[in-house]
């Protein structure tokens, strides 16, 4: 049994976003890799750089944790590097809290030099204007118990795999790179 969001296409959804408003210098922060979301995340990110010709480089994908204060120390080594990038793809909302601080703390102005995106809409994205995905915990929670009781009671699951969509959120933290000079 298997119920949960559509990682892949996110993590594709955010790339392709941030390449329609121009960028193409990027970072990501993700979770542990040893997680099942934040491998397809990347991916798919990956994948929508990729259909541009577009490489991510391994020196700009930085593996953190689930908390803010870890991707801050990742988002302030990427963000201090020679050719900086102008977007980064935080595989989490709290992580793209963290990268807010580093920006922050380096003088720059979030989406003006530096577009960030989360992932999961939690409470606090919308006040701070966070582009990201939502996804429906809700609806996923009473799918997967709905399979549990099916299984519980011994009938065979119609759809033992349930992947929800999910919804780009288009907020204030993403815009079209400034131009360097």
């Amino acid at each position: 049994m298997d119920v949960r969001i559509d990682n892949w296409t996110g993590g594709f959804v955010f790339g392709s976003h941030l390449i329609n408003l121009g960028h193409c210098q990027f970072a990501a922060i993700t979770g542990p890799m040893s997680t099942t979301c934040y491998p397809a995340r990347l991916a798919g990110f990956r994948a929508a750089l990729a259909q541009h010709d577009i490489v991510l480089n391994d020196t700009q994908v930085r593996e953190g944790d689930y908390w803010s204060e870890n991707a801050r120390l990742h988002a302030l080594d990427l963000l201090q590097q020679k050719n900086r990038p102008t977007a980064v793809f935080a595989c989490s909302d709290t992580q793209a809290f963290g990268i807010y601080d580093a920006a922050h703390q380096l003088g720059l102005s979030i989406p003006e030099d530096l577009s960030v995106t989360g992932f999961d809409n939690s409470t606090f994205s919308g006040e701070v204007g966070l582009t990201t995905v939502r996804q429906k915990p809700y609806d996923m929670a009473v799918a997967a118990a709905r399979k549990a009781l099916d299984l519980i009671e011994g009938r065979t699951l119609d759809q033992p795999h349930e992947i929800f969509p999910v919804q780009l959120l288009v907020r204030d933290s993403t815009a079209a790179p400034r131009v360097r000079g």
